[in-house]
């Protein structure tokens, strides 16, 4: 959260949209849960979006014990009969888990929250912007007018060997379109 004192000079645009890649991987991964379990247990019958994701074999041979086989012994094996009657196999809702909990570990500090109703993302576009560090303000200021000067300079003569300038101020570095300040040494 930006408050009114801090001045943003850049963002993490690529981890902004690998983030946003790993959650339509978990979002997919969450779809297919969803169109197994429909499969199985029947349309709408998810009651617990989080306990499907934790576990979802356990959570669906379980729910499909209670709606369609309450009334067979305990000592059958449920997820045979789940297997059997629902052509859904335990080893694929495993891979599910395997492939969700992964991603979802990937998402460090930006995993969704998950509930019993829902999954939802967390994953905001500020959440990846870099601030000033207000003790460094000085510094940056002068480094952006030293490269505006440098701009300037270009309307009157050819300007090489900007490697070299980078290479003298520290705080300066080459990008593809040419010198830029190191967000890095300036940021909150």
């Amino acid at each position: 959260m930006q408050l009114k004192s801090q001045k943003k000079i850049g963002s993490i645009d690529y981890e902004y949209k690998r983030h946003e890649i790993l959650q339509s991987q978990l979002n997919g991964y969450l779809n297919e849960l969803k169109e197994l379990a429909n499969q199985s247990i029947g349309d709408g019958k998810v009651d617990n979006v989080k306990k499907l994701i934790e576990n979802p074999a356990q959570y669906l041979v379980e729910m499909y014990r209670q709606l369609y086989l309450d009334n067979r012994p305990l000592h059958l094996d449920f997820p045979m009969i789940f297997e059997t009657e629902t052509a859904v196999k335990i080893s694929q809702l495993e891979a599910l888990k395997v492939k969700f909990a992964k991603t979802f570990k990937a998402m460090s500090i930006h995993r969704p929250e998950i509930n019993g109703k829902a999954m939802t993302s967390n994953v905001k576009s500020e959440s990846f912007d870099i601030y000033l560090d207000n003790s460094k303000a000085k510094h940056y200021e002068a480094l952006k007018r030293f490269l505006d000067s440098l701009e300037a300079l270009k309307e009157f003569q050819r300007l090489d060997g900007y490697f070299h300038i980078a290479r003298a101020v520290n705080s300066l570095q080459m990008s593809n379109t040419g010198l830029e300040i190191s967000v890095n040494d300036f940021k909150k």
